[in-house]
């Protein structure tokens, strides 16, 4: 099922005992916020903030949850295949080489314990950092019609703050709002400060 839901869908999707909600973005260009980047649905800070409104009404009066997750694919447009790498650099533990290197895509999970249940829940931290480069191709190349291509460059960062899978019982009714609303927080921090231990 889905819906318009500000500037995008919001989709729901189940699959056995897996439920998901995901805003993506609408199937009319119009619609899409930065024109420099591929289809989205507008700043993290403010879709975020209504979608997790949205979910967590929902949140409470949903069946017992054993896992929760929270993820997101943020872009930042940026001039060149040079400043991505140095931007990204601003966010990883090391410097990239934007002169002599190509090709770059890095992956790391930092659990930590969570701040709302301690010792008894661990969170995955999983992030994935990668430049691209992309096209926006305007026009029926086979038709031999005026065709317009620009090019545009991104830091992409990819995030997946899920409860640990090896948990078999459900999360507590009376806390599962804090733990979403922690992974919420997990997935801000690595947003602005980037891949911190």
């Amino acid at each position: 099922m889905e819906g318009k839901f500000g500037p995008g869908r919001l989709v729901l999707d189940i699959i056995g005992n897996k439920i998901d909600w995901v805003l993506a973005p609408s199937e009319d260009p119009s619609l899409w916020k930065e024109e420099k980047l591929p289809p989205n649905v507008g700043l993290f800070a403010e879709t975020r903030d209504d979608f997790v409104k949205t979910i967590s009404r929902w949140l409470v009066s949903t069946l017992p949850v054993v896992r929760l997750a929270f993820g997101a694919r943020l872009m930042m447009p940026v001039a060149d295949k040079e400043e991505a790498y140095r931007q990204l650099s601003s966010y990883l533990p090391f410097t990239l080489d934007e002169k002599n290197s190509s090709d770059f895509n890095y992956q790391i999970n930092r659990p930590r314990k969570s701040r709302v249940l301690g010792e008894d829940l661990r969170i995955n931290r999983l992030m994935k950092w990668t430049p691209m480069w992309f096209r926006t191709i305007a026009g029926i190349p086979q038709a031999k019609t005026s065709v317009t291509i620009q090019s545009s460059h991104i830091c992409f960062l990819e995030l997946d703050i899920n409860t640990d899978a090896e948990i078999e019982k459900p999360l507590p009714e009376k806390d599962l709002l804090d733990v979403f609303r922690e992974l919420v927080d997990l997935a801000n921090e690595i947003a602005e400060k980037g891949d911190i231990p």
